[in-house]
């Protein structure tokens, strides 16, 4: 089965990458186990060297279906049970 990416704005990286490293708290190694993918794909997607596939999308809803709307489109609360944080807010975070 061929991976299909789907268009995914610029600063999707920073929000799985943020999504990772400090909300999940986990390690590219153990999503990828998870996702069912390599750990150097879910690494390049964090460093915006790739594009997620539609496969990862909907492994990430699965597993963390709560986060996937901030996560696409940067709108709205990064959980729906959390505070609003958009795209400026996690930009002023990374300086």
């Amino acid at each position: 089965m061929s991976r299909k990416n789907i268009t995914i704005d610029q600063n999707f990286s920073d929000r799985f990458k943020y999504l990772m490293e400090s909300v999940w708290k986990i390690k590219p190694a153990h999503l990828a186990k998870m996702l069912n993918v390599t750990a150097s794909y879910i690494s390049m997607v964090a460093r915006g060297k790739r594009s997620p596939s539609a496969e990862m999308i909907i492994g990430i809803y699965l597993n963390y279906g709560s986060y996937i709307e901030w996560l696409i489109t940067g709108q709205g609360p990064v959980c729906r049970q959390t505070a609003t944080v958009n795209d400026s807010a996690l930009d002023a975070a990374h300086g």
